[in-house]
C-alpha cells in the first residue's frame, strides 16, 4: 500500500532509471511546477487573507467578502495542484494482489488506470464547460461581493485541461483494453434485471477490487461512480452530475481547512522540528527503562499534531528516533514498533486531515471534531507509553535507561520548541475558545508555521521549493480523492443502498450495540488491507446513514472510525506505517516489526473498548466548547 512515486528527476538531470529527460519533457515538468507554485501562492494568500481579516476585528471591521475570496483562492490552489499530482503520479494506491501478477498484466493495469485518469479529466473538463457557460448565461454571481461565478469555474477549467494529457502508457495496451460490444450488451443486459441496492453493493464491490489492484483511489472511485449511476439513471443524468460534483466537491469555504493545515504541518516539517522535539521529550524520560521509546511516542504525538500525515511522521522520526535507541542498546523490536505506533497519533491528534474529511462527507461540525479528538489523542499517547513500559518491565534488556539530564538541560531544550507549542496552543485553544473557526485557525496555523520556519533560517530556496512541491503533490491527491467520493457518493445514494441496509439491520433484529460492534469489526478487518483515508471515503456514504438511524452521536461515532482508522495503519500484513519504518530503517526484517508490534496493538484494544464503554472521553470537552 503505498502513495505511488513515479519516476522523478534528481539534481543530476537524470531520473532513477538512468533516463534523462528530453527537451519536451523538460519543459512539460516546468509548466506544471509554475501550476504548483501559482497554487501554493494562492493558498499563502488565502491565509493572509484570512489572518488579516481576524486583525481587522479588533477594529470592529473586516474584510468585504472574505468568504468569497478565500473560497477562490482555494479553488485556484487545489485545480492548480492536481495537474502537477498527475504529472508526479502522486496518487493513493494500494499494491495488495498487484504485486502477484505477471509483469505483462501489472502493465496492462497500469495503462488502464492511466487512460482511466485521462478519460476522468477529459469528461470533467467537456461537462464542466457546459455548466460554466449555463453560469455565463443567467450571470450568477457570488454571494457576499458579487464576483461572477464564472471565475469561480477558471480553475476548474485549466485544472482539468492540463490533467488530461496523452496517456504515457503504450498504445498497445489500450488496444487491448476495448471492451467488445457483445460485453457491453450482456453488462446492461444483466443491470437491467438487478434491484438498485444490489448495483450499489456491485459497485462497491468493483471499487474494492479496482483498488486492491492499484488503481489509484480517486480514479478508482469515479469510474465505479460514473458507470453505476449511468446503469440507474441514463447517461443525461450522468451528464448533470459530472458538470455538478466536480466543483461541488471542492467548492465548500470549510474545505479550505484541508490545504492549509497540510501547508501548515510542511512549513513545521521544515522548521526541523523533528529533532528538537524528540530532545525536548527525551530530556524528561530518556533516563527511565524503556525512556527512550516513550520519548520517541511522545515526539510522534507532538509532531504528528503539527505535521498532520502519519507516513511522514512515521518517517521523519526514524532517522531521528531509531539511531539514538540503538546506540544505547534497544532491541530493534521495540525500536521500530515504537516509531511506528507513535506514527499513527498524527491520524487522530488534532488538526487531523481524516477529521476533516470525515466532517465534510456528514456534515459534522469540524471545530467539535477537533476538539472530542484530543483526550482520545492523549489517552493513545498514554497507552502506547504504558505498552513500552510494560514490555520493558518484562524484559528489561529490550530498552535499557539512558543518561539522566538536568533541569537546566530539560529547560534549555524545551526552549527550542516553544514557538511551535505555542503555535499548537493557539490554534486548538482559539477554536476551543471560540475565536476561530476551524478555517481561521488552519490559516493562522499555516501562516505562523511560514514564519516561523522563515525567522529560524531553515526556509531556504531549495526547502521552500520542496515544501511547495510537496504541498501541491498532497493538495492535489486529495483534492482529486474528493471528487472521486462525490462521484461515488451520488451513485450509492441513488442505489438506495445504505436504507436498503438499514431495512436489513432491523429486520435482523440486531440491537444498536450489536450492530456497532459488526462496524467496528468490519473497520479492523478493512484496516488491515486498506489505508485510512480511502477506507473512510468509500464506507461512510453508506455506513453512516445506518449510524444515524440507530442514533450514535456522529462527533462520537468520526472519532471511533477515525481510531479503527489509525489502528490499521500499523496491522500487519499491509499497515504501511510497517512499510515506511521498514523503507526509513533500511536494515529491519518485515517480521521483526509485525513482532514488535503486538503490544502496542493490544494497547489499541484497549483504547478502543474505553471509547466504546465511556463515550463521555470523547464528548465532555465538545460539550464546554465556547
Amino acid at each position: 500500500m503505498s502513495l505511488s512515486s513515479p519516476t522523478k528527476p534528481n539534481g543530476t538531470g537524470v531520473d532513477d532509471q538512468g533516463h534523462r529527460p528530453g527537451i519536451w519533457s523538460r519543459v512539460v515538468a516546468l509548466v506544471f511546477r509554475a501550476t504548483a507554485l501559482f497554487g501554493v501562492a494562492c493558498l499563502l494568500g488565502a491565509a493572509v487573507v484570512t489572518v488579516v481579516d481576524i486583525g481587522l476585528r479588533f477594529f470592529d471591521t473586516a474584510i468585504p467578502g472574505v468568504v468569497d475570496i478565500v473560497q477562490l483562492l482555494i479553488l485556484a490552489t487545489g485545480f492548480a495542484a492536481i495537474p502537477f499530482a498527475f504529472h508526479r503520479d502522486a496518487h493513493v494506491s494500494v499494491d495488495l494482489l498487484s504485486q502477484f501478477l505477471p509483469r505483462r498484466i501489472q502493465s496492462l493495469l497500469a495503462a488502464l488506470a492511466s487512460l482511466g485518469g485521462v478519460v476522468l479529466m477529459g469528461l470533467i473538463l467537456y461537462y464542466g464547460w457546459e455548466a460554466a457557460k449555463m453560469q455565463m448565461m443567467f450571470g450568477d454571481v457570488s454571494q457576499n461581493i458579487r464576483i461572477p461565478m464564472i471565475w469561480y469555474w477558471v480553475p476548474l477549467l485549466v485544472g482539468s485541461a492540463l490533467s488530461a494529457p496523452p496517456c504515457r502508457r503504450s498504445p498497445r495496451c489500450w488496444r487491448r483494453c476495448r471492451p467488445s460490444p457483445v460485453c457491453s450488451d450482456l453488462l446492461l443486459e444483466g443491470a437491467r434485471d438487478m434491484t438498485p441496492p444490489v448495483i450499489g453493493l456491485l459497485g462497491f464491490v468493483v471499487t474494492v477490487i479496482l483498488i486492491f489492484f492499484r488503481v489509484p483511489v480517486a480514479v478508482a472511485m469515479s469510474l465505479t461512480g460514473i458507470g453505476g449511476f449511468t446503469l440507474l439513471n441514463g447517461w443525461s443524468g450522468t451528464a448533470f452530475v459530472l458538470g455538478a460534483a466536480p466543483f461541488g466537491a471542492v467548492f465548500p469555504y470549510n474545505l479550505s481547512v484541508v490545504p492549509l493545515f497540510i501547508l501548515m504541518g510542511i512549513f513545521a516539517a521544515q522548521a526541523g522540528l523533528s529533532r528538537s522535539l524528540y530532545d525536548a521529550v527525551n530530556a524528561f524520560t530518556g533516563h527511565l527503562r524503556g525512556g527512550l521509546a516513550m520519548a520517541t511516542i511522545g515526539a510522534c504525538a507532538l509532531f504528528g499534531a503539527i505535521c498532520g500525515s502519519s507516513l511522514a511522521t512515521s518517517a521523519t522520526m526514524c532517522g531521528v528516533a531509531l539511531p539514538e535507541m540503538r546506540r544505547h542498546g534497544y532491541d530493534d523490536r521495540l525500536a521500530t514498533a515504537s516509531i511506528a505506533a507513535g506514527g499513527t497519533l498524527g491520524v487522530l491528534i488534532p488538526p487531523s486531515i481524516i477529521l476533516v474529511i470525515y466532517g465534510l462527507l456528514t456534515g459534522t461540525s469540524i471545530g467539535q471534531l477537533f476538539i472530542a479528538a484530543l483526550i482520545p489523542g492523549l489517552l493513545a499517547m498514554l497507552l502506547y507509553m504504558a505498552a513500552a513500559w510494560v514490555w520493558v518491565w518484562l524484559k528489561p534488556e529490550l530498552g535499557p535507561p539512558a543518561e539522566r539530564h538536568s533541569w537546566r538541560e530539560r529547560l534549555t531544550v524545551l526552549g527550542r520548541v516553544w514557538t511551535v507549542l505555542g503555535l499548537f496552543l493557539l490554534v486548538i485553544g482559539g477554536m476551543y475558545l471560540g475565536w476561530f473557526s476551524p478555517t481561521e485557525a488552519a490559516a493562522v496555523g499555516a501562516l505562523g508555521a511560514f514564519l516561523i520556519a522563515l525567522v529560524s533560517g531553515s526556509l531556504t530556496r531549495s526547502t521552500f521549493l520542496a515544501s511547495v512541491w510537496q504541498a501541491a503533490e498532497v493538495t492535489g491527491m486529495i483534492f482529486l480523492i474528493l471528487i472521486g467520493a462525490a462521484l461515488f457518493n451520488y451513485f450509492i445514494e441513488t442505489s438506495n443502498l445504505p436504507f436498503f441496509l438499514v431495512d436489513l439491520i432491523e429486520g435482523a433484529g440486531l440491537t444498536p450495540v450489536m450492530t456497532l460492534l459488526c462496524i467496528v469489526v468490519f473497520y479492523l478487518l478493512l484496516g488491515c488491507v486498506m489505508d485510512a483515508l480511502s477506507m473512510v471515503l468509500l464506507t461512510i456514504p453508506f455506513i453512516f446513514p445506518i449510524v444515524s438511524s440507530l442514533g450514535f452521536d456522529p462527533v462520537w461515532f468520526g472519532i471511533i472510525v477515525v481510531t479503527v482508522a489509525e489502528i490499521g495503519l500499523i496491522t500487519p500484513p499491509v499497515g504501511m506505517n510497517l512499510f515506511v519504518i521498514q523503507g526509513a530503517a533500511g536494515d529491519v526484517r518485515q517480521s521483526t516489526i509485525f513482532r514488535g508490534i503486538v503490544p502496542f496493538l493490544m494497547a489499541d484494544m484497549i483504547r478502543i473498548a474505553l471509547l466504546l464503554l465511556f463515550p463521555v472521553l470523547v464528548l465532555w470537552l465538545p460539550g464546554k466548547m465556547f
